[in-house]
């Protein structure tokens, strides 16, 4: 009698779960319909909205089927700074940040993602790497300029020079010179509305993206200290310079390299009806099986009942 009880009762149970396996309530994978990731590269999903990072190199990637929107923000390395550890110390200039609206690439083409390196610093500096997205056509965000005696610039005392990285968003002196105030936009940054290079607003998929992006490289001076190498990656931010007064004045420290560029696409695809006919089969399949499980139980207690 007993194994005729739960056997009915596992059946309701069974209707149940069937049901419970297509509630609402249950959570979609973070990354349903949002196609696949390249190697290296991480794929998100927040609030309908698709979003992938990539790595620095080269990174190939299909656009997934129902493609709504697509857009990219992309940034490019950072320069490198010269410092010959004496006279004279440059920073590197930020990469140029871009806004890109990609939306009208076809659903199955292959898009070609690069993300650019930042320049190696030293007394024979390089310049940023360029990042780009190919996507029928190419956009490109160039990266930064080494450091060097061009631009902006303030002059220390008569043999020594600091110069400030510009760029599209460019950094400044930390702890003002007295006879040298440079004023610079910090870096580009989505989530405080600021326009790309070429002046271009915020799209509105990337509104909530903070990544402060493309700074000019930085003058500091002691007790501040610089930023880590490896915090610079994918800030395409150029390399600051480090710069002690005394006698003689000296730039003792500086990044090794400028910030790697980074390339954020963020995208929505067609949502799959979650009420739709898929749905209502499995659905219909749970009622049933929950009210048929529901009857025998019944029918089982009075049976128990009218054998006791």
């Amino acid at each position: 009698m007993t194994a005729r009880v739960w056997g009915f009762a596992g059946v309701g149970a069974l209707g149940l779960a069937a049901m419970g396996v297509v509630s609402p309530a249950s959570a979609l994978p973070p990354v349903e319909g949002c196609g696949d990731a390249p190697a290296g590269a991480t794929l998100t999903k927040t609030d309908g909205v698709c979003q992938l990072d990539f790595p620095v190199g080269t990174s190939n990637w299909t656009v997934p089927a129902g493609l709504t929107s697509l857009y990219a923000v992309i940034a490019g390395g950072g320069g490198g700074a010269y410092a010959d550890g004496s006279s004279a110390g440059y920073s590197g200039s930020g990469g140029d940040v871009i806004y890109a609206d990609l939306t009208s690439a076809a659903a199955g083409s292959m898009t070609t993602i690069v993300v650019g390196d930042g320049g190696v610093s030293g007394d024979e500096p390089t310049d940023g790497e360029d990042s780009s997205v190919t996507a029928g056509s190419t956009t490109t965000a160039p990266g930064g300029f080494a450091g060097g005696f061009v631009g902006d610039y303030c002059v220390i005392n008569s043999d020594f020079s600091v110069y400030v990285g510009n760029g599209s968003g460019a950094g400044g002196i930390v702890n003002v010179f007295a006879d040298c105030e440079v004023d610079f936009i910090p870096a580009v940054n989505p989530l405080n509305g600021d326009v790309d290079t070429n002046g271009d607003p915020v799209p509105a998929i990337f509104a909530s993206l903070d990544a402060p992006l493309g700074a000019g490289g930085r003058v500091l001076r002691a007790p501040a200290s610089l930023t880590p190498d490896v915090d610079l990656t994918g800030t395409g931010q150029g390399a600051s310079v480090f710069y002690v007064a005394g006698a003689p004045s000296s730039i003792p420290d500086f990044n090794g390299v400028g910030g790697s560029g980074r390339v954020v696409l963020r995208y929505t695809v067609a949502a799959l009806a979650a009420t739709g006919a898929n749905a209502i089969a499995p659905l219909g399949v749970g009622a049933v099986l929950a009210g048929l499980g529901a009857m025998l139980f019944a029918v089982s207690r009075r049976r128990t009942r009218s054998e006791s």
